[in-house]
């Protein structure tokens, strides 16, 4: 038995990029919020191998990596 989860990489891709757009509207404002989202750009990046080239993805990183106060 695999310990692999299988799923629809389009759906997955398009719930993320949904869930981007969001953050990219209304900016991360919390720790969760922050860590919800690095979680999405590590999947998004490295797990569906999506975004290259992508000018808004160092926006969201940089977002993710903030640590209050001053937002984005």
């Amino acid at each position: 038995m695999s310990n692999v989860i299988s799923f629809d990489a389009e759906k997955a891709t398009r719930y993320i990029e949904q869930a981007l757009i969001g953050y990219l509207n209304d900016p991360a404002d919390s720790d969760y919020q922050r860590g919800y989202l690095a979680a999405l750009l590590n999947i998004y990046e490295e797990g569906l191998n999506k975004g290259a080239g992508d000018d808004r993805l160092p926006l969201l990183l940089q977002m993710a990596r903030s640590h209050g106060g001053e937002g984005a």
